[in-house]
């Protein structure tokens, strides 16, 4: 992109942020000084200096929505740096050890640091003391770690724990949608609008709150497709059974039938309990991070997104249930992309739907209501309206070769410009297939419309507004708790909505068209929360591309009962054609091979509170399957179901048993994966495991493959008397609170040596928190 400010000394101290350039041509870039460094990442720009190179309208616009004196405070806030947000994200008895070891032992070497840093302080309206909020942002943390030996290892911590997904980064603000949603075991939730995934993940930590649960159903969607594949890897560091990751475009996220009952061949359309549509905006609220944002506002970014929120949302209404809820947020402060898409909706189905008052759901948590007025502005004019008939109107005049526009309103005022269409195309026609106009370029009279801005992003009439009641939205502005702009409504579907069928549309990054169901094209991509590292040690049945149904070809084989696929590929990726999903047989010989080895307690074999079998799945038809994938029931029941389609899965479910080279006695040839134990271990056979004591534990960790002769006289005599195969360690310890802590992992056991089959970064981190090191 562009830097507004190519002569800026790069050496000046201020609040800085840093500037992502193009990496891969060499030497001095165009923007640097003589003599100043020629890496990207040293060249900063104040603040201070991008706000002065802020669009006019952005003051004008804003000053007269807030008022000069919270106009004053809020751009004050957002010249500083923003807070660095975190949060416990594992569950069960590891949650309250990490935060117990997380206060005694980072918290208070912060504390004592020399550098004046202090410790994280906790988010008061987060419920159970697991989120914190820290002074430092992103960028400083790193450079503060060369000053504190203190902070460097906070910082350490983060980055390890949110690897194995114990902990998220996430900006404060961005915690709030989810929590709104009041989730409980079982339900089934959607996010339309889920990538990068911080709030999806939020979503399930809240469903999996014991860390055992197998019930409940997180469908996390995303039109982008890269995106997708990236939201992907995202929820492998929870590797939850309840989750399915789809590819539509939101607002064509298509019918999907389930059965009425476990037993019955009826279907009935699949409606969610919660829907979350987070949905993409123009980021205004995010310039305290987005710097670069301050010079290419315009009103048109959102004005150009209001109706594609306002579809995405309407189609979100119409997949939740009677007695639902729907939470719409954004990370914009224009009321064009809030209050406005809200207030259409409440119109559309007035009396089916109400805004419900969240105004206390959260104490601690400081807001302010939802705008009831506000003004539209026009770029091209510089002008603030309230009402569709102040509107300017244009009055075109031949003179010559020249021509020249009157411009006038009701109060009869006039003025001339230059012979241009006098507004916007975003607000006269919304956007087209959910494409943002690049901000920096003005549209030219060719490709501008003279039609009149859309009436749904004019604020309501005051007999709209009696019933409306859009105080019961919450804005979250900067200043009130030091956080980035942002804005809630939780929506309560009282009574059935009529909806007209989805638009076809076809898919932007694809060359395949659906004739029932389709795609837009690429919507822009949010101004999210931090991404967490993306785990490159993945195995190939996971780096599968997305697979797509189409009706034509997912009618099941007559002859074989089996799926029929289909082979073809477009740009390297499966196509529309190919069925990914293949459920194991519960009688498979493999499965009962597994279920004989570990002892486990299934339903089939009589136990109510066992294993369901018929959760199990692969994604290749081939035997033996190179990984069995664990779902929880409702993902089972979306993916049996063809008809009328099935959803284009990306992945889905948890990892449980993966395919080993190493030869295993008894003809075994599936391990339990470290992914798939949590899971699966409370229907086990505690015979099946081997105590570790705590110096074997030090030697597991520290070593790969540790000869049997190197390990514990009581260890040895165990692993010798149990077969070649992958076996369960249990680590017993006594907490800090007292309180005794099991941990359970794959223990393999070879002929002369034995190994604990996790990544290398969760033994790094067990051996901080347990106090293992050597």
């Amino acid at each position: 992109f562009q830097i507004p400010t190519p002569d800026l000394d790069p050496n000046r101290s201020s609040t800085r942020i840093t500037a992502v350039m193009p990496a891969k041509k060499k030497g001095r870039r165009p923007w640097q000084k003589k003599g100043a460094a020629k890496s990207r990442d040293e060249w900063t720009v104040p603040n201070s200096e991008l706000l002065q190179q802020s669009t006019p309208g952005f003051e004008l616009f804003y000053r007269t929505l807030f008022g000069d004196d919270d106009y004053e405070k809020i751009v004050a806030t957002l010249k500083k740096p923003l807070p660095s947000a975190f949060r416990i994200s594992t569950s069960g008895q590891d949650r309250a050890h990490i935060r117990s070891f997380l206060k005694s032992t980072y918290f208070t070497s912060l504390e004592n640091c020399s550098t004046g840093v202090n410790p994280p302080a906790p988010i008061p309206w987060y419920p159970g003391d697991i989120a914190w909020k820290f002074e430092i942002d992103r960028i400083n943390l790193r450079k503060n770690e060369a000053d504190s030996q203190a902070v460097k290892d906070f910082h350490e911590f983060l980055v390890r724990e949110t690897e194995i997904g114990n902990v998220s980064r996430q900006e404060e603000v961005s915690m709030v949608p989810p929590l709104l949603l009041d989730l409980k075991p079982g339900m089934k939730v959607l996010d339309m609008c889920a990538a990068p995934g911080s709030k999806t993940a939020q979503i399930v930590e809240m469903l999996m709150a014991d860390g055992k649960d197998l019930s409940g159903m997180v469908i996390a969607n995303d039109a982008n497709e890269k995106r997708a594949h990236m939201l992907v890897h995202q929820m492998k560091r929870l590797e939850s059974p309840q989750v399915m990751v789809t590819n539509y475009a939101a607002q064509t996220f298509p019918e999907v039938q389930i059965p009425v009952s476990t037993d019955s061949e009826e279907t009935t359309p699949l409606r969610f309990d919660r829907v979350l549509a987070d949905v993409p905006c123009s980021g205004d609220g995010t310039l305290r991070k987005n710097k670069i944002g301050w010079t290419r506002w315009r009103f048109l970014n959102g004005a150009s997104l209001h109706p594609l929120q306002l579809e995405i949302l309407d189609r979100g209404v119409g997949l939740t249930k009677v007695g639902g809820k729907v939470v719409y947020s954004t990370c914009s402060l224009n009321p064009v992309e809030n209050e406005a898409v809200v207030a259409e909706i409440l119109r559309r189905h007035r009396g089916k739907i109400q805004l419900e008052d969240i105004s206390d759901a959260l104490p601690g948590l400081k807001s302010v209501h939802g705008y009831s007025k506000w003004p539209i502005y026009s770029e091209f004019f510089d002008r603030i309206v309230y009402k569709l008939d102040e509107w300017p109107i244009r009055n075109r005049k031949r003179q010559g070769t020249e021509s020249a526009e009157t411009l006038h309103d009701q109060t009869g005022e006039e003025k001339t410009t230059a012979s241009e269409p006098m507004l916007e195309e975003g607000l006269a026609n919304g956007v087209e297939e959910g494409i943002v106009p690049d901000a920096s370029q003005r549209p030219t009279p060719s490709n501008r419309s003279a039609k009149q801005p859309r009436h749904t992003v004019f604020h309501p009439t005051e007999e709209e507004l009696s019933w409306m009641q859009l105080d019961r939205c919450l804005r979250l502005l900067p200043h009130l708790q030091d956080t980035g702009g942002f804005f809630v409504a939780v929506l309560n579907k009282i009574e059935e909505t009529i909806h007209p069928p989805p638009k076809a549309k076809n898919q932007a990054n694809s060359k395949q068209n659906e004739p029932t169901e389709g795609e837009s094209k690429i919507v822009p991509e949010k101004r999210e929360e931090d991404q967490p590292p993306v785990d490159e040690k993945t195995t190939s049945i996971e780096q599968s591309a997305e697979a797509q149904s189409n009706p034509k070809s997912d009618a099941p084989s007559e002859k074989s009962g089996k799926p029929i696929l289909r082979k073809d590929r477009v740009n390297g990726m499966l196509s529309s054609l190919e069925e990914p999903f293949i459920f194991v047989d519960p009688k498979n010989a493999d499965v009962r091979k597994i279920i004989d080895f570990y002892g486990l307690r299934t339903k089939h074999d009589g136990h109510e509170d066992g294993l369901d079998l018929n959760n199990f799945f692969s994604r290749s038809e081939s035997e033996p399957f190179a990984t069995i994938f664990l779902a929880s029931h409702q993902v089972s029941e979306v993916f049996t179901m063809r008809k009328p389609r099935r959803l284009r899965t990306v992945n889905a479910g948890a990892r449980a048993f993966a395919r080993v080279q190493d030869w295993h006695e008894g003809g075994l040839v599936h391990r339990i994966t470290m992914e798939g134990l949590p899971f699966v271990v409370k229907h086990m056979d505690h015979t099946k495991f081997i105590d570790i004591n705590k110096d074997d534990m030090k030697m597991l960790i520290k070593t790969e493959y540790p000869l049997l002769i190197d390990v514990s006289g009581t260890l040895q005599a165990e692993l010798l008397q149990r077969p070649i195969s992958c076996l369960i360690g249990r680590y017993r310890f006594e907490s800090e609170d007292g309180q005794i802590v099991e941990f359970h992992f794959p223990l393999w056991r070879a002929r002369s040596s034995c190994n604990m089959l996790v990544k290398r970064v969760m033994k790094e981190s067990l051996a901080a928190r347990y106090g293992l090191h050597s």
